[in-house]
């Protein structure tokens, strides 16, 4: 490698004397101040000159004195104690006096202004208030104009050119502004480092980063691109911002310091030895870090390190520790990035602005759903990828190099799948099995041993031991015992045995690094280069899993407690917290004080052994029981020893889970043939339900524990660990039919992390024979769960169970920002909080908010004059050290605390009387509802229950009661049970409430725990009137809560609401107004009059209040948005007729297939973005609007679900249309993928039946209308799609209503692989009928029948195959047949069944009978013939022809495609023989050859690969071209010796047609992209790209075909009204003969000077006539005037010059260009005119760069010098271009490598005579 310091030229810093730059600068802007204030008095003027440096204060008068007239009008009296140097200074201006006397002297009558000076010193004169004072706040405050203008106009002394500034000045005004603003230290200083700007800029340097590069005259080291991703580089706080960030950071660095962190030498030295392999080849840079990390107190080993560059020369890594610059967390530091680049001018733009913001929030340290975060990496990449460090945290973070987990099974799979991820599946062309090796981070045996706890050891012994032994190990590997053999133990196996065989001394301290942890190595095996990842599982110390080992006896040479579990398994354990020091109990956040531990692990285990008790009773009782009860109990107590005595040796093995679980199923089931009574209740079925638990007494207070080894929790392990095995088995056998989703993955991780068997305990007393209520899980960790006893009183809630205060708050604050973004408020925002319970609400609005700026007003109410009082005491305490940086807390956020109820509040602010004004804008109902909800047993009818086997996902437990509307129920347990779930509750119901064995062992009926309430709006109600006063007291309220539902708040009060789900609960957050109905009500008048009033039938006010109805169940959030804007409006009324068509659609479809329709139920998929958000070409989500669920039963009793996604767009115009489209066929894609993913093409998921399960709650969670079904019923349909025992059809629609006149309504179809969609658009017409039909309450759906067959034929239900999910079934033994099955029962009449046979899989799919409807109805289908095909291209007829005759599929040949394969293959094999390992991502095919992409590494750099490419040239006959490094890729492309053209006939085939709202198209074919194979476009209209274009290549380079092929798009794709084309061309025009005659021509083509001159002077004469027509008209641009003045539209006009060094060498013909072209770069974009200009070398002689920096568009064909590349692209590599049209495009801020089109003569003359004639009128 070669050493380079910069590629640009370095300011030095300047010392300067009196006749200096800087001090004529200064002198003149001092003058120019002066000059100013003058011209703004009247009178006399009096001038002191003050605390200046006494040189500047000489260069003030300096350049007063040179220019006569001013000097003519002032009297100097300068006092000569200042001592200045008088050389070059008139005798006249000194002054015996000091300043004072100086004011109080008369002026003479000739003069008007006197100006005097104290210099640097204090003048204590009073007379001096009187005075004018010049000083250094003088030329850094309202004095930007005249360092602008010095700038601009250079040196007086002429030591510097005039400078045209343009549109930069904008920028350059801000940046001074911004620079100015942060204070510099000296003028000087200032003068110097503008100065060295100037300079750079005037060199070529762009501005942004030449105030980077700068940087050393301010003492601060070089950084090229600090300024350049500024987001408004016209706003002055944004430099000031950053220039005050780089002075409080940087500016010690001279000295020794970054940010007040003192630089140590042992710092600096770690520092450099981690940046060694990066400093390989730069040892000039080398030596400077060496000299600085020897002596960082000095300054001069420290002043070289400025000229460095701070990123490209990693002066960063040495100076800073990479954990010191990543100090913001990724969620942060992406939602920078996205904030400032994002658009967010409209509503839809802020919401997807929130919405990014809620996922950030929620952002975990590590990812949990690889899918969901890869979606959302993809999506904005091109904005992340703008930060190269950002870039590499996403990768890391999705795919990370450590993973961290608390249950080591999950964190294995885990592991494996991100060692063996599906995405990369594609470049991995081995089909054998995969193979990992489990390590331990590398120590010295002792070392680890002796430094980790005994306790953790011992427990993950115990607990993973079944896991290790399901996994195959001829694909798994255990290397975890340091190589020490076999007859030394593993310390994972058997820790106990290893201490002893390795005379081990344990950890006795509880604390040191890695105690309470163990780091894996999980790494592929038997590979060249493996890919590693670091497995850190985590273990809780002082919890009850550290005492597993006592429990069960296993306690190495200590001997065995005689209590433990081993010896009595049939016991209840006894304990109560102890003191101890250190940290908090596992479960101290429920119910334990902080620095308390359950257990103390030396205590005696004091139990009751149940045991005992059975015995007692069986002797005493004998005629409770029968013999063969007692068969079956002592059945289940030898087993369950036999299981309790296996566990240190087997662990918790499958086969025995299995068969303890039977056991102990059929010991319960025995009940129901034993005689009923309490005895038996309380003597014998408490006591074995109470089995393997341990109770914990806290005082009064009694909590229950489930234990690893209680008999469900054992088989609960037992699975998840079974489960986990098959998953990794799986991905190692190297099956791609199956794949491994998020959903899959969120089921194994709640099962360790929240497991949910058993669901509930019974709670008795210490004796088991008395008690009696139900204990309920609040918190696990490790596999123990602690259960916290249901108390049965209406008081019984406590916040510890529910929802934590700082999610309400940050609810309310989310709510806030989008209430800002509605509603418009000219005051601090108004907070209520309802019912405040704590000062916790204070304490988190104060965190939360910590970095607004906004003030808030907050008032916390609760009528308990007690709690009020501990509220407002707390606050005040606290306030008094809320104080920082002189910034008051009561500043920022204004607190009240309010005793009293709501009346009160209400009558205090006169609301009863004007109900309009709300004194709040938001208030928070915080679990207002749970605090009253009580608790009851509730019958639910019962047929169904889950296989054991099957993975357990999260259920909403919610409770419907269709019956009852005020009434809300929540299952305190999940719904859904297994069978030994299900004995067990009903076992729990009747010990609990002492109920008979008939009632409780009905097979019908089971009851269930819950809690309930009731709400309506009546005075009796106390939670009503809370609902109804908060609704009167602020304009939103926010209620989060379990219990409130939608329906309770709006039984008796007319709101909009808008519901979701909370983050991070299972709580439901309700944003709901009545104060904007009156406003919504107005918008939809407003809507409904473009309609016209008179044409509303029945009546307006009929057709708006049916809207309001249909607002209030389709979404609250439009509706909230639509109550203040007219556009919102119009999307609800779209939303709400979709929605009658939609819901009438399905049941009358359904009741004509002979099917019994039970309910719809419809949502908005806006809710549900994370799940459903697919990328777009652009980056961004489009999705659907509503997503509508049609459940019915057909006659077979098959439960059939009809899907139905729809898209709304309600316009005037048809601008909309594609985006509709794409937005349907984006969510349908998604479903295709989810229900049928082989027909997608893509593996099938054993996520599916997660997503069945998402389908459930979606449901329980939507509107649900057209109900036929009972409560029971209703559930019964969700178990059958949870289960996977429903069919599915879907079907997808675009609904466009467009309500301009001109529009014609129409259907058609459009292809989603081998489904299709439907478009349909409403005209006016239909809109009208269709308000008619909903506010009379027709039937919609029959509308659209009578519109005739082929619309009736595109909304039949369409079947789609879809695949069922099973269960891990195992035998009791171990050594049969284990498998998991991938389908359950088969429905009846199945016409085909595949099954695809796996070693650990069983997979079925499962093909519906009916028939899927053809579309043959509709007329505009495509079909596979030419007539149809050109019918398709959007050209004119005769183009259309040639391009179908001509094209060709676009795709590589076959030896091209195996060329690029093995190109690839000896390209790695070449780099593994130089040293070099990498890990290549992908490679492609090329039309010039292969581009290979490597992962990102050190070892990769051009330089690098530069240094091998003849030998590998030499060696593997691989010709290598460019290289190139981007974002965590390093790509190479290998040359091939056949090249592949690409014609324009293939890419014009291809091309999607994106024409702009007038109609025009101004989106360019460029060519095929290297990288992926897609077209390469330019949009000088589009936001991503500039304007003008600037086109660079040598010789041979394709230069001409690429601009002939750009003009014959653009002749294509345009009429000639639309676009004009002027060419200027020195070499006669003779590369665009064949042009010559296309219609599009503005004037022939010219090539003499005068000429040239007169055609720019024309265009620029028409671009001035534009914008006095577009200022007469109000329009801002050519689009806005075109679309507003159709009849008068103006062409486009495009402007080329070819040949500019043959010209622009010419002095004259420069001078005189120059001018015009600097005009049109910089003003003529908004009049849609648009300069392309041509150069062979585009250096500063040719192009000054005042119009290079204006031509944002680079396109680059091969170049002869690396120079000639940097200035085309502001870096090397067209040098290395392979010439004949291979292309660097810089569009952006990225560079893209492409084959330009290409067309022959003959070919090219064929073209244009077809658009010749496409433009002729008939």
């Amino acid at each position: 490698m070669t050493d380079s310091l910069s590629n640009q030229s370095k300011p030095t810093i300047v010392s300067g004397n009196s006749s200096s730059r800087d001090l004529l600068w200064l002198g003149d802007i001092g003058r120019e101040i002066i000059t100013q204030t003058i011209k703004t008095k009247v009178g006399d003027s009096y001038f002191v000159l003050e605390q200046l440096e006494d040189n500047v204060l000489v260069a003030i008068i300096k350049s007063i004195c040179s220019d006569t007239d001013l000097a003519k009008r002032i009297v100097f009296r300068i006092p000569k104690d200042l001592n200045l140097p008088r050389e070059d200074l008139p005798e006249g201006i000194w002054f015996s006096g000091d300043a004072g006397s100086a004011r109080n002297k008369p002026l003479l009558e000739d003069k008007d202004v006197m100006i005097t000076a104290v210099g640097n010193r204090e003048n204590p004169t009073d007379t001096l208030r009187h005075l004018e004072k010049i000083n250094k706040s003088s030329f850094l405050h309202n004095s930007v104009k005249f360092w602008v203008e010095r700038f601009e106009n250079g040196d007086k002394a002429g030591v510097s050119k005039t400078i045209p500034l343009g549109e930069t000045k904008k920028i350059l005004s801000a940046a001074i502004d911004g620079f100015l603003s942060d204070n510099p230290k000296t003028l000087k200083g200032a003068a110097d480092y503008i100065i060295a700007v100037r300079d750079l800029y005037e060199d070529g340097t762009e501005l942004k980063k030449a105030f980077g590069i700068a940087f050393p005259v301010l003492k601060l080291p070089k950084d090229e691109f600090y300024f350049y991703h500024i987001k408004d580089a016209t706003n002055y706080d944004q430099w000031k911002s950053l220039f005050n960030k780089a002075e409080t950071e940087r500016s010690g660095i001279i000295n020794g310091n970054y940010n007040g962190n003192i630089f140590t030498r042992e710092y600096l030295e770690n520092n450099l030895k981690s940046i060694q392999k990066k400093l390989d080849g730069r040892e000039k840079i080398k030596k400077i870090f060496k000299k600085a990390a020897e002596f960082p107190e000095s300054n001069e080993a420290m002043l070289p390190l400025l000229d460095l560059d701070w990123s490209s020369d990693y002066v960063s890594e040495f100076l800073i520790k990479k954990e010191s610059v990543k100090k913001k967390s990724l969620a942060t530091r992406t939602w920078k990035i996205l904030e400032n680049e994002l658009p967010s001018s409209s509503i839809q733009e802020q919401e997807k602005l929130q919405e990014i913001k809620s996922y950030l929030d929620s952002l975990p340290e590590k990812s949990e759903d690889i899918s969901k975060d890869s979606d959302f990496f993809n999506n904005y990449y091109s904005t992340i990828s703008r930060d190269s460090a950002l870039t590499r945290d996403w990768e890391n973070f999705i795919y990370p190099e450590k993973i961290e987990c608390t249950d080591f099974a999950e964190g294995l799979l885990k592991s494996v799948i991100h060692l063996f991820p599906p995405e990369l599946k594609k470049n991995d062309s081995s089909t054998s099995s995969k193979k990992i090796s489990i390590s331990l981070k590398p120590h010295q045996y002792r070392k680890f041993s002796e430094k980790v706890r005994a306790e953790m050891m011992q427990y993950f012994s115990i607990i993973y031991k079944d896991l290790r032994e399901s996994l195959d190990n001829s694909h798994v590997s255990w290397n975890t015992n340091f190589f020490r053999g076999p007859e030394k133990g593993d310390p994972l196996l058997d820790w106990d045995d290893w201490v002893q065989q390795n005379d081990i001394k344990e950890n006795r301290t509880k604390n040191g690094e890695g105690s309470w942890s163990i780091n894996f190595i999980i790494s592929q095996d038997n590979v060249i280069d493996p890919k590693k990842i670091i497995l850190e599982w985590k273990f809780t110390k002082d919890s009850l899993a550290s005492a597993l080992g006592l429990f069960i006896g296993k306690v190495g040479k200590k001997k065995a407690d005689p209590n433990c579990v081993s010896f009595k398994p049939l016991q209840v354990l006894h304990t109560s917290p102890q003191e101890f020091t250190g940290s908090s109990g596992l479960f101290e956040t429920v119910s334990l004080k902080k620095k308390t531990s359950i257990l103390t692990l030396t205590s005696r285990l004091e139990i009751t052994n149940i045991d005992e008790i059975i015995k007692k009773t069986f002797e005493e009782k004998t005629y409770l029981v029968n013999e063969d009860f007692k068969k079956i109990f002592f059945s289940f107590k030898d087993f369950y020893i036999k299981a309790i005595n296996s566990i240190p040796t087997e662990g918790f093995n499958y086969a025995t889970g299995c068969n303890l679980y039977s056991k102990y199923l059929e010991l319960l089931n025995a009940f129901k043939t034993i005689s009923d009574s309490e005895e038996v209740r309380k003597l014998l079925l408490g006591p074995l339900i109470a089995v393997g638990t341990i109770q914990c007494r806290v005082g009064r207070s009694v909590f229950d524990i489930i234990p690893p080894w209680q008999p469900i929790r054992f088989f609960a392990i037992a699975k998840q660990h079974k489960q986990i095995a098959n998953a990794i088995n799986t991905i190692l056998l190297n099956n791609e039919t199956l794949k491994f989703g998020p959903e899959f993955s969120e089921g194994i991780k709640r099962e360790a992390e929240s497991p949910v068997e058993p669901p509930l305990l019974l709670g008795l007393d210490k004796s088991l024979q008395s008690g009696g209520t139900i204990s309920l899980p609040t918190s696990h960790n490790h596999w123990f769960s602690l259960c916290s006893r249901e108390n049965k009183s209406e008081e019984s809630w406590s916040r510890s169970e529910g929802y934590l205060v700082g999610e309400s708050v940050r609810e309310i604050l989310d709510s806030l920002t989008y209430y800002e973004s509605v509603e418009s408020i000219s005051i601090e925002p108004n907070l209520l909080v309802i019912g405040a319970d704590s000062e916790e609400y204070e304490e988190k609005f104060w965190s939360d908010t910590r970095k607004n700026e906004n003030k808030i007003f907050l008032t916390l109410q609760n009528e308990n004059e007690e709690i009020s009082a501990k509220i407002y005491n707390s606050i005040a305490a606290s306030s008094q050290f809320r104080t920082l940086d002189n910034e008051s807390f009561w500043g920022r956020v204004k607190t009240r605390v309010f005793n009293g109820d709501l009346d009160t509040l209400l009558e205090q602010h006169n609301t009863i009387k004007n109900e309009e004004i709300r004194p709040y804008h938001i208030a928070l109902l915080d679990m207002a509802g749970s605090k009253r909800a009580r608790f009851r047993w509730t019958k639910v009818d019962w047929n169904v229950t889950i296989p054991k086997e099957q993975l357990l996902f999260p259920v909403d437990r919610k409770k419907f009661e269709f019956s009852e509307k005020t009434l809300s129920q929540v299952f305190l347990i999940d719904p859904l049970l297994t069978p030994i779930d299900e004995i067990f509750l009903r076992s729990v119901y009747r010990v609990s409430e002492n109920i008979s064995d008939k009632s409780c062992y009905s097979p019908e009926a089971i009851f269930f725990p819950v809690k309930e309430l009731r709400a309506d709006g009546s005075n009796s109600n106390t939670l009503g009137k809370i609902i109804k006063n908060s609704h009167l007291l602020a304009d939103w309220v926010v209620t989060c809560d379990e219990m409130l539902t939608k329906q309770q708040l709006t039984q008796n009060e007319k709101l909009i609401i808008r519901c979701k789900k909370a983050k991070n609960s299972d709580s439901s957050v309700i944003v709901s107004s009545s104060a904007s109905i009156n406003s919504l009500n107005k918008k939809l008048d407003e809507r409904l009059e473009q309609l016209g009033n008179n044409e509303l039938k029945p009546s307006p006010e009929k057709i708006r209040n049916a809207l309001f109805k249909e607002a209030l169940t389709i979404s609250g959030c439009v509706g909230l948005r639509a109550a203040k804007q007219i556009e919102p409006a119009g999307e609800l009324i779209g939303l709400s007729l979709s929605k009658i068509i939609v819901e009438d659609l399905l049941k009358i479809q359904s009741q004509d297939a002979g099917e019994n329709f039970k309910f719809s139920a419809f949502l908005m998929l806006d809710d549900y973005v994370s799940w459903f958000s697919q990328k777009d070409k652009g980056g961004n989500d489009q999705r659907a609007d509503i997503l509508a669920f049609g459940v019915s039963k057909n006659s077979e009793g098959k439960t059939i679900v009809h899907i139905i996604i729809t898209e709304c767009k309600y316009c005037k115009e048809e601008t909309e249309l594609k985006r509709s489209l794409e937005q349907t066929k984006n969510t349908f894609t998604r479903f295709i993928d989810i229900l049928s993913p082989i027909e997608g093409g893509k593996q099938i998921s054993l996520s599916i039946q997660g997503c069945f399960y998402k389908f459930s709650d979606m449901i329980m969670g939507a509107d649900l209308s057209s109900i036929s079904v009972s409560t029971s019923e209703f559930y019964d349909l969700l178990n059958d799609i949870r289960k996977g025992n429903a069919q599915f059809t879907l079907n997808g629609f675009s609904h466009y209503f467009c309500f301009g006149n001109s529009i014609e309504s129409e259907i058609t179809s459009h292809n989603v692989g081998t489904h299709e969609v439907f478009q349909q658009i409403f005209n006016k017409t239909d809109i009208l009928e269709l308000l008619k039909i909903l506010a009379e309450k027709e039937n919609a759906y029959e509308f659209i029948l009578n519109k005739g067959e082929r619309y009736r034929a595109a909304y039949k239900f369409v079947h789609v195959n879809t695949y069922k999910i099973g269960e891990v079934i195992s035998s009791p033994q171990p050594s049969t047949t284990d498998e998991t099955i991938l389908t359950s029962a088969t429905p009846p009449k199945l016409e085909e069944e595949k099954t695809i046979a796996l070693k650990e899989f069983v997979l079925t799919k499962i093909e519906d009978e009916t028939e899927s409807p053809t579309s043959s109805a509709v007329t505009n289908e495509v079909k596979p013939n030419k007539e149809n095909a050109i019918k398709s291209l959007p050209y004119g007829k005769h183009l259309d022809r040639l391009i179908i005759e001509n094209a060709q599929p676009l795709r590589f040949s076959d030896g091209r495609i195996k060329w690029a394969d093995e190109a690839a293959r000896t390209l790695r094999i070449a780099l593994a023989e130089n040293g070099l390992s990498v890990t290549e991502l992908k490679h492609v095919p090329t039309p010039n050859g292969c581009l290979v992409v490597f992962k990102g590494s050190s070892e990769l750099g051009e330089k690098v690969i530069e240094n091998l490419k003849e030998k590998i040239l030499m060696t593997r006959s691989l010709k290598i071209g460019f290289t190139e490094a981007a974002k965590g890729e390093f790509r190479i492309f290998i040359e091939s010796e056949k090249r592949e053209a690409v014609p324009m006939w293939n890419l014009w085939k291809e091309r999607k047609l994106e024409r702009n709202k007038d109609g025009t198209n101004t989106k360019l074919i460029l060519g095929l992209k290297e990288l992926d194979g897609t077209i390469l476009y330019l949009d000088p209209l589009s936001m991503d790209n500039e304007p003008h274009t600037l086109i660079a290549g040598g010789t041979g380079s394709g230069k001409s075909v690429l601009m002939r092929m750009m003009l014959l798009d653009i002749a294509a794709t345009n009429n000639p009204e639309q676009a004009k084309i002027y060419i200027v061309d020195p070499k006669m025009g003779v590369d665009y003969g064949s042009l010559r005659k296309l219609p599009h021509m503005a004037s022939p083509i010219v090539s003499e000077p005068d000429q040239s001159f007169q055609i720019f002077d024309e265009v620029i004469a028409e671009m001035n006539r534009r914008y006095a027509l577009f200022a007469e008209e109000g329009n801002e641009n050519l689009l806005d005037y075109n679309v507003h003045h159709p009849e008068s539209k103006l062409p486009v006009i495009w402007l080329i010059h070819d040949e500019l060094p043959q010209v622009m060498s010419d002095k004259d013909y420069n001078m005189e260009m120059s001018p015009k072209m600097k005009t049109l770069a910089t003003k003529a974009r908004a009049a849609g005119i648009f300069m392309i200009l041509l150069a062979q070398r585009p250096d500063k002689d040719v192009l000054p760069p005042q119009i290079r920096d204006n031509l944002g568009n680079r396109l680059a064909l091969k170049l002869p010098t690396e120079a000639s590349s940097k200035i085309a692209l502001d870096k090397s590599g067209a040098e290395f271009l392979l010439g004949k049209g291979h292309l660097a495009a810089k569009i952006g801020s990225r560079i893209t490598y492409a084959q330009c089109p290409f067309l022959n003569r003959e070919e090219t003359q064929e073209a244009v005579q077809a658009i010749i004639e496409d433009n002729q009128k008939e």
